[in-house]
């Protein structure tokens, strides 16, 4: 995936300052391969995707010489999708077609607050709350080939607190570390309601269960001179995702972050071009026994009960950035 990001900022009059930004904060697109003798985990999902955009004005203002504060509003799209085969070796018409689905939700809107106290030069503190999305998805699911319905469904984006620590032992150096709490809990599940019946059902439930999590990041800076910034960092990202609601739409597993980057002040500092590469590993190898309520149900039996699914998985992604900020 391709995520870009687009800011200005300025300062508007005595201690106020103006900012906006367009980004993307959520983004996922997972593909397998969709030819089950291949991947039998096609009948449970082959395609996913899930992309929040979001436009955020912002007002900063420094209310003490020790204390700022800001507030952002964002005004979001979102788009989601999957696609499965279906599992039906009873039914030889339906057995491995594809069931597709679209939704977008067009507006949504949510606002972060923040806080940045330095009590001494070389040390800040910051926190940031992140408030929760209501989003409201429509579209159409279809049995490729069969039949398309009209489809709803709404999932909330969680909210995020943040505590962050900077601390510079000396010109050179900086030193960071952040504590991200998630409120994954919110999805417990969600259900596409149709508007009329598709193979026989006016909707699909998913139970989903999700933790919330604690993310452990740490960071660290080095000025190797005027020109050149070198970054290192590493965080801990556990997964929200429960055995027993795991599936190949949302694959996940704890995982372990480390990055490393270089800035570059050009023409005197009016240009800064800031790079980074992360390599994303899962913490151990993951184990489901059959204890999953999602990838069983892909798999009926002759009876239509569930199947009893049992898989292993592992898996590192790299991730690269770029950022160039020119200062007026």
């Amino acid at each position: 995936m391709v995520v870009p990001h687009l800011g200005f900022a300025t300062h508007l009059f005595s201690n106020l300052y103006f900012g906006i930004a367009a980004y993307i904060p959520y983004g996922l697109h997972i593909k397998w391969e969709s030819n089950p003798s291949k991947n039998p985990g096609a009948y449970n999902g082959f395609e996913s995707y899930y992309v929040r955009g979001v436009i955020t004005p912002t007002l900063a203002v420094k209310l003490t010489d020790k204390l700022s504060a800001g507030l952002g509003i964002s005004f979001g799209r979102s788009d989601a999708g999957t696609q499965r085969r279906i599992y039906a070796p009873s039914v030889p018409s339906l057995h491995n077609r594809v069931i597709k689905g679209e939704l977008s939700d067009d507006f949504n809107v949510s606002f972060n607050f923040g806080l940045l106290y330095k009590p001494y030069d070389n040390l800040s503190l910051g926190i940031t709350y992140r408030s929760r999305t209501n989003t409201d998805f429509e579209g159409t699911v279809e049995v490729v080939g069969v039949d398309k319905v009209h489809a709803e469904i709404s999932i909330d984006h969680p909210e995020q607190l943040q505590f962050g620590v900077k601390y510079q032992p000396n010109e050179r150096m900086t030193l960071t570390a952040d504590v991200v709490w998630t409120n994954w809990s919110v999805v417990r599940s969600y259900t596409v309601k149709f508007d009329r019946p598709l193979l026989g059902k006016t909707q699909e439930h998913f139970p989903r269960d999700w933790k919330d999590t604690k993310q452990i990041r740490f960071g660290i800076e080095y000025k190797l001179n005027e020109v050149i910034t070198l970054r290192g960092g590493y965080f801990y990202d556990p997964s929200p995702i429960p055995d027993h609601t795991f599936d190949m739409l949302w694959p996940d597993a704890d995982k372990k972050t480390y990055s490393l980057g270089a800035g570059f002040n050009l023409f005197g500092g009016r240009l800064t071009v800031d790079t980074v590469v992360q390599y994303i590993v899962a913490e151990q190898k993951r184990e489901i026994g059959g204890e999953s309520e999602n990838l069983n149900a892909s798999y009926p039996g002759v009876s239509g009960r569930p199947g009893t699914v049992s898989m292993s998985a592992d898996g590192h992604l790299w991730g690269y950035g770029l950022t160039l900020t020119y200062h007026f």
